[in-house]
């Protein structure tokens, strides 16, 4: 589970059954679902994070299970996402991109100080990866404008 940074009142939660879900934890709202609220993947959640840098949740996972039921309309489908990272965009739950990281489940994970980069743990061989997720924004540097620096008479 992983709160939203930049929406305090959100948390996201994950299951072993592969179900993400978001929760507006806002007293005043009747209804603590989010909507869509719900992302319905093949394989269990091991870890949640939101970007401190972007509006997206990863996810990292575990072996897969059987695939979702299609029968329920609200609930967003996705491919097999087994022992990878994947990243979804917010507030939609659109799948951005998956990352294979190895070919064994994934265990828990942690992103570093900065929110660039996830830390994994592979049960299976008592290692830990590190992957690249999201580079830290670049600074625009002010530059004299060329009107600035030029004279038209």
């Amino acid at each position: 589970m992983t709160w939203c940074p930049w929406q305090p009142k959100v948390l996201a939660t994950g299951d072993n059954k592969g179900i993400i879900r978001l929760w507006n934890i806002d007293t005043s709202i009747p209804s603590n679902a989010t909507v869509p609220g719900k992302i319905e993947l093949d394989s269990p959640v091991t870890g949640l994070h939101f970007s401190p840098h972007c509006k997206e949740l990863l996810s990292t996972h575990g072996t897969i299970l059987t695939p979702a039921d299609p029968s329920t309309s609200h609930v967003w489908l996705r491919s097999s996402v087994s022992n990878s990272i994947a990243i979804h965009s917010y507030p939609l739950l659109r799948l951005v991109t998956t990352l294979g990281v190895v070919d064994k489940p994934l265990g828990v994970s942690v992103l570093n100080a900065h929110g660039t980069k996830v830390i994994l743990s592979i049960p299976d061989d008592c290692k830990l990866n590190v992957c690249d997720v999201w580079s830290k924004r670049k600074e625009i540097k002010k530059q004299p404008s060329f009107m600035d620096s030029s004279t038209i008479r």
